[in-house]
């Protein structure tokens, strides 16, 4: 009998071990299921953060094309004003030598009606 006791306790320690093998199995199986889960989740952040970097690129070369025309666009401009003051500082001298002009010419009516009256 010690012999059968010795097979049903050596069946009941397998029995266990079976048991306790098939546990961390499952054990092992839901950690596998987790990591897929987790790599899904990781991938599908990769491709969002690809897409975003893919729109900060393209924002940024708008923001340059912009930058690039307001550049140039500020130029003309500059252009245009430099243009436009020459003209309005030529017109100012001939203002002035118009001015100095017209003065010269009442100065010398003015003397010519004192010399006229003086007659």
């Amino acid at each position: 009998m010690p012999k059968i006791r010795a097979l049903q306790q050596e069946v009941e320690d397998s029995k266990a071990r079976s048991e306790a093998a098939e546990a961390k199995h499952k054990e092992y199986e839901l950690v596998i299921s987790n990591l897929e889960k987790d790599k899904a989740a990781l991938r599908l952040l990769a491709e969002m953060a690809d897409e975003q970097a893919e729109k900060a690129q393209k924002d940024t070369k708008d923001a340059v094309q912009r930058l690039q025309g307001a550049k140039a666009q500020n130029e003309t401009l500059q252009r245009e004003l430099a243009a436009v003051t020459s003209d309005r500082d030529l017109w100012q001298r001939k203002y002035d030598e118009m001015a100095l002009k017209y003065s010269k010419a009442i100065q010398e009516f003015d003397d010519f009606v004192r010399s006229a009256s003086n007659m």
